[in-house]
């Protein structure tokens, strides 16, 4: 990936001979972008790479004063990567980017609650975004497989618990009309191809078509 700070201005990351000298240089670079190219900043929240996202956040979080007239956008999107995050299975990246948009907004944000409870629950656990991640997207290419549209479906997330334990419940609400047999086979499906999921996750994150 490259790393600008303004049309003029571009590095590649193999110039740099370690990773965290091209973070480092990142973090002092992105709040240009902030005062002088917000929209253009902001497509750092898009990157494939997880700690170059954090370090966007970060930065945003750190710099939302230089925002001025952009202010009233950038919530918007970051608000549209708050429910991507949250659909992915980004736990804690989710909860950075709401404490973001409500430090930028002055508000607070409907999914704080939730997104407080389920923190909490991957760091006791010590969950990666990865691995939930994983998990979630396995669920999403058999629901795709068996021509489920995935904007169709709604997602309900919770953290559950009974007597003994809790978890998280990430639940893929299919369209009505799908029958209750291809539902069922849906989830054996899952269950037989979550393998490479480690068993840690899958004792206390359930995902299931329903």
């Amino acid at each position: 990936m490259m790393l600008e700070t303004d049309k003029n201005w571009a590095i590649p990351q193999s110039d740099f001979k370690t990773r965290e000298a091209y973070l480092s240089q990142l973090e002092r670079a992105l709040p240009v972008l902030v005062k002088h190219s917000p929209l253009q900043f902001i497509q750092w929240l898009d990157s494939t790479d997880e700690q170059v996202r954090f370090v966007a956040i970060e930065t945003l979080s750190q710099f939302s004063d230089l925002l001025g007239d952009n202010s009233s956008t950038i919530p918007e999107i970051v608000e549209k990567h708050i429910y991507q995050c949250r659909n992915a299975g980004r736990f804690r990246e989710l909860y950075q980017l709401i404490q973001l948009w409500q430090k930028i907004t002055g508000q607070t944000h409907e999914l704080i609650h939730d997104a407080n409870e389920i923190l909490a629950f991957v760091v006791r656990h010590a969950f990666n975004d990865n691995e939930t991640e994983a998990y979630i997207s396995l669920a999403f290419t058999i629901a795709e497989q068996n021509a489920i549209e995935l904007s169709s479906c709604h997602k309900k997330i919770s953290l559950s618990n009974d007597e003994s334990s809790s978890w998280i419940d990430y639940q893929i609400m299919v369209p009505c009309d799908e029958p209750l047999d291809k539902v069922f086979k849906m989830n054996l499906h899952l269950v037989d191809s979550a393998g490479d999921i480690s068993k840690h996750v899958r004792q206390y994150m359930i995902v299931m078509f329903r």
